[in-house]
């Protein structure tokens, strides 16, 4: 379970920082999973939000994995 919140962190983490630095990375992650999570208006104009989220969560879940 340790390892698991690491790995979650982790991947929240790069996320996170792809939405607010990386915009081709953006569109790429968006084609691939268009179908699935995204919907493409939503994204745009909510990208930051987005990646302020994933950047939390990814703090927290490393917290846990590594101190608890």
């Amino acid at each position: 379970m340790r390892i698991l919140k690491i790995v979650i962190g982790l991947s929240l983490f790069f996320l996170g920082l792809g939405f607010l630095n990386w915009t081709n990375w953006i569109v790429k992650v968006n084609y691939w999973a268009r179908k699935y999570v995204f919907c493409d208006r939503w994204l745009l104009f909510h990208r930051r939000k987005i990646g302020f989220v994933c950047l939390v969560l990814s703090i927290i879940l490393l917290y846990m994995g590594f101190y608890k």
